[in-house]
């Protein structure tokens, strides 16, 4: 059998193997919660320019009613606060314009870093449960070379059928099969 250092190693690596798996899914989990928490971001973005937007249509409502005031208390028609009135119109439309500008390049901004979170996060737990993996493959293979090593310490040869121990008579033929003699 194996050394208790090597049957120690064994254990720990197999343990650093499962830590490795665990870390891979905890890092892909925070991927996707990073992800999802930009997506909200968006969404959040998308109702402050809706706000935004109502509160640039009050402010034009406002002007209009004021522009109103001013010509029944001055005398002048209506018609002569149209061009004012337009121009404001124009502006108003222009700022809300903007506003939606603003929030579609935002919310590109987000979309691209949740991907990027989301790649990121893939590639991250790829690279541990690859390591897992490899761990895992060094170790059983660590193990049976150890165990090959020490059957070929302890064999002792057919020729002299007293000096077989119990335990080399036992695993003799399990490693027979590693070394293809019968």
């Amino acid at each position: 059998m194996c050394d208790p250092f090597t049957a120690g190693s064994t254990v720990l690596t197999s343990m650093g193997a499962r830590n490795e798996a665990a870390l891979a899914t905890d890092i892909q989990s925070r991927g996707d919660f990073e992800a999802a928490m930009l997506s909200s971001a968006s969404v959040l973005a998308s109702a402050k320019a809706q706000g935004d937007e109502v509160q640039v249509r009050d402010q034009l409502g406002q002007m209009y009613r004021t522009n109103v005031a001013a010509a029944i208390l001055s005398g002048v028609d209506n018609v002569s606060f149209d061009s004012i009135n337009n121009a404001q119109q124009k502006e108003g439309s222009k700022a809300i314009e903007q506003i939606y500008d603003n929030v579609n390049f935002e919310k590109a901004g987000l979309r691209t870093q949740a991907v990027l979170t989301l790649t990121n996060a893939k590639v991250d737990a790829a690279n541990h449960a690859a390591a897992a993996y490899t761990g895992a493959l060094g170790t059983i293979l660590g193990t049976a070379q150890a165990g090959y090593q020490n059957y070929k310490d302890n064999r002792v040869e057919e020729k002299d059928p007293k000096k077989k121990s119990g335990l080399s008579k036992k695993f003799s033929s399990f490693f027979k099969m590693f070394t293809g003699k019968k």
